[in-house]
């Protein structure tokens, strides 16, 4: 999944941030979510632009799951994929902050 921050270049430079490298770097150390920059995937290093992956929970058992509840909500979500729930909430909280 690619996800970007371009929208928010002003509040992300008044941290001293200007590349998607030194962004990656600050989310990690102060949020605990790695992302991979979009420098890695021919996006300029000025452009905010990061992947992250969901790979954190067992496909088979959740499309099981979702077979016999036919709806995804926030509960579903959190019982089946905790550490992605909790790091899309970091992601938020990141924004949220910088926002301020």
């Amino acid at each position: 999944m690619a996800i970007g921050f371009n929208h928010f270049k002003t509040q992300i430079s008044k941290l001293g941030i200007h590349t998607n490298v030194d962004l990656a770097t600050y989310v990690l150390e102060n949020y605990k979510v790695a992302m991979l920059p979009g420098v890695d995937f021919g996006f300029e290093k000025e452009e905010l632009f990061f992947r992250i992956a969901f790979v954190d929970f067992d496909g088979q058992k959740v499309m099981k799951s979702y077979q016999e509840a036919k709806e995804i909500d926030i509960d579903f979500i959190k019982r089946h994929t905790p550490n992605i729930f909790e790091g899309v909430e970091k992601i938020k909280k990141f924004i949220t902050d910088i926002s301020c």
